[in-house]
């Protein structure tokens, strides 16, 4: 069994059966940790993606010129 459907199983288990978080993840085979754990989202990540974009279409645009293209866009 995968960890992703062991930690709905824990969830599953929490939520339906009313069991507790520390024996559910037992049951499931995890630890307590990963039954709550939620990875973070990389908040450059959408940043990075509209540069490499504008810089694809503009090869020769210097910082400054993509630095002010992004911040109209954002107005």
């Amino acid at each position: 069994m995968k960890l992703a459907q062991r930690r709905k199983l824990a969830d599953w288990l929490v939520k339906e059966k009313q069991m507790s978080q520390r024996k559910a993840a037992r049951l499931a085979g995890i630890s307590r940790r990963m039954l709550v754990y939620q990875s973070k989202k990389d908040p450059q990540q959408e940043l990075q993606s509209q540069i490499l974009t504008i810089v694809e279409r503009h090869p020769y645009w210097g910082f400054w010129k993509v630095y002010h293209c992004l911040r109209n866009k954002q107005k």
